[in-house]
Parts: C-alpha cells; sequence; structure tokens
C-alpha cells in the first residue's frame, strides 16, 4: 500500500482517534475479525481504521495479522505519555490554581506521583503520604514558605529521637513565623538545639513547600501547596525522574540560603 505522508498535526490527530485500536495491536498482533470482538465496534469502522493506519504506516499486515510498526509504537506511547500527563495535571488544578505566575514544578511530579487536594474538613489527609515517610526516616530536606505549629511539632516527634538529618529552609517570611512559635511550642527548641538539624533562611520567598525524605533504601519527593497559610494540597513521588527534579531544585534553594543562628530565635 502507498504510504502517505503525514505532519505533526494529522499524526496527532490519527493517534486521537485511533487510540483504542493502536493500543490494542500494541498487545498482540490481530486479524480483522479479532479486532472487532476486542475494541467492539463495527467491521465497516475496523476497515476505515485498518486502512488509514496502514497508510500511514502506523500498522503493517503480516501473516494474516495487522502489528503495529515501530513507528506506530513510538507515537501511540508518546501520545499516552500526553494523555497521562494533561489527566494529571488536571486532577491537579486546584493546587496548581494557587502557585504564583513563574513557579516551576516538573509536570513528572504529576504524571508520576500521587495528588492529594485538600478536603476542607480533613486537610491534614493531603500529607498522609509525607507523614508516612517520615516515620522510617534518616535524613529529611525541606524548604518552605510557611512555617505551621503541627507541622514543626510532627517534624520533632517523628525524628528528634532518631537523631534523624534535617535540614529545614524557610522563607524569609517565615523565619519570623519560626520565631513566634518558640515561645509557645518546645519543638522548636528540641530542633534548634539538635546537633543533627540545620537551619536557614532562603533569600527570596519560595513558592511552595518542597522536601525530600530519605529512609534506608526508599527516597521520596514531595510538594505541598499552601494559600494565605492554609493547606491546598500536595503531590508525592519516588519516581527517579523526579527525585532528580527535587535534588536539584532543592539544592539551588539551600546552596543561596543563610544560616539562620540560634539566638535569632531563642
Amino acid at each position: 500500500m502507498q504510504r502517505e505522508e503525514i505532519d505533526g498535526p494529522a499524526l496527532r490527530e490519527q493517534v486521537r482517534k485511533r487510540s483504542d485500536l493502536l493500543g490494542t495491536l500494541r498487545s498482540e498482533p490481530m486479524t480483522k475479525a479479532e479486532l472487532v470482538d476486542h475494541v467492539d465496534v463495527s467491521r465497516s469502522t475496523v476497515d476505515r481504521a485498518i486502512d488509514s493506519l496502514e497508510t500511514t504506516g502506523f500498522v503493517e499486515r503480516r501473516d494474516g495479522r495487522y502489528r503495529v510498526t515501530t513507528q506506530g509504537r513510538l507515537v501511540t506511547e508518546s501520545y499516552q505519555r500526553h494523555v497521562d500527563r494533561t489527566d494529571a495535571l488536571a486532577a491537579a488544578a486546584p493546587i496548581l490554581d494557587c502557585l504564583p505566575p513563574g513557579a516551576h514544578i516538573d509536570p513528572l511530579m504529576f504524571e508520576t506521583g500521587s495528588v492529594h487536594v485538600a478536603d476542607p474538613h480533613v486537610p491534614e489527609q493531603a500529607i498522609a503520604g509525607a507523614v508516612e515517610a517520615l516515620s522510617s526516616a534518616d535524613r529529611v530536606r525541606v524548604f518552605s514558605p510557611v512555617v505551621k505549629s503541627n507541622y514543626i511539632n510532627l517534624v520533632h516527634e517523628q525524628i528528634a529521637d532518631r537523631d534523624a538529618e534535617m535540614t529545614l529552609v524557610v522563607g524569609p517570611e517565615a523565619s519570623q513565623s519560626l520565631s513566634s512559635l518558640a515561645s509557645v511550642t518546645d519543638a522548636v527548641e528540641g530542633l534548634l538545639t539538635n546537633e543533627s538539624f540545620d537551619l536557614r533562611v532562603a533569600e527570596s520567598s519560595l513558592p511552595y513547600m518542597l522536601y525530600l525524605i530519605t529512609g534506608g533504601e526508599t527516597e521520596t519527593v514531595g510538594v505541598t501547596v499552601h494559600d494565605d497559610g492554609a493547606l491546598v494540597g500536595s503531590v508525592i513521588s519516588t519516581d527517579s525522574d523526579a527525585l532528580s527534579w527535587g535534588r536539584q531544585r532543592f539544592d539551588a534553594v539551600a546552596d543561596r540560603a543563610e544560616p539562620l543562628p540560634e539566638s535569632q530565635l531563642l
């Protein structure tokens, strides 16, 4: 069959329209009759789809069965990644809407991670994954635009007794909140007097909270977003590429941050 030249927009439309059929053929080669049973469409629809996909070089016929070509497999995988990413970003819309313009979060966080939009009645459920990771952590790295008493108490309860290594970088405005909290909770002093605790203040405002939690051979990266101090939601991932982004993002902030002396807070 004569192959038809196809540009990018036409290629994307072809894959969008035929994604179910291409996905089925990626699993195993099939005859047209078998395809009718698997995708639950008419024979005439299958005939038109196969003719179109053969023309664009996405499928080929061998030994009486149709199979996806290398090009067909690659464009289908690329399209599915696009669908997965946009679906994940749509689910995270309430979180993303609360970020300032220009705030950068790698889309891989949403594509590979689990998104939790806070329930106003039980907002802390949105960070349950981070709390669980903290329970076995031996190293914690965090930067945060906000400092809340329940966060400080949680970190102190979870890691202080184990002498886990922790680096906390707070935004310039959050350092004042930390100073105020020192007068109402012993957890602040407990952390500040811990030799494994490193406190710094960022050179500029931070758009969200980012944390890297390491425990044994497990590492987790998470992003939590607040709106006027209220928890909006979080995304947490253990994907290697998402972790790499998280480490680079944290280091970029921490390396420019200044130590915050204990004497300024207690």
